[in-house]
């Protein structure tokens, strides 16, 4: 409901569920069209964990935090042997 209230210009897009962990291509691709789409300089992503105490208060040098988070846990060794045949069978030189 929050959203159908003009001055929070709030816009609603079903995206693909999908774990961007190793390839974080298509989380940055939707964080970049939903700051396209409300015209910012800057996208502030929050965490559940986060909390915030007060606004920024420098403009930030670089653009994205948590690139390099390592809280997630890895893929087993299965998994990535799967996935590097799977890769193989598309690309041989994968």
């Amino acid at each position: 409901k929050v959203c159908q209230k003009p001055q929070y210009r709030c816009m609603f897009e079903r995206a693909i569920p999908e774990n961007s962990r190793w390839n974080p291509h298509s989380w940055f691709r939707r964080m970049r069209s939903g700051a396209q789409k409300l015209g910012t300089d800057y996208v502030i992503y929050l965490e559940p964990d986060v909390k915030v105490k007060h606004r920024h208060q420098i403009q930030p040098a670089y653009d994205a935090g948590g690139v390099y988070d390592n809280f997630n846990g890895p893929i087993g060794d299965l998994t990535a042997a799967y996935l590097t045949k799977l890769g193989r069978e598309r690309n041989p030189g994968f």
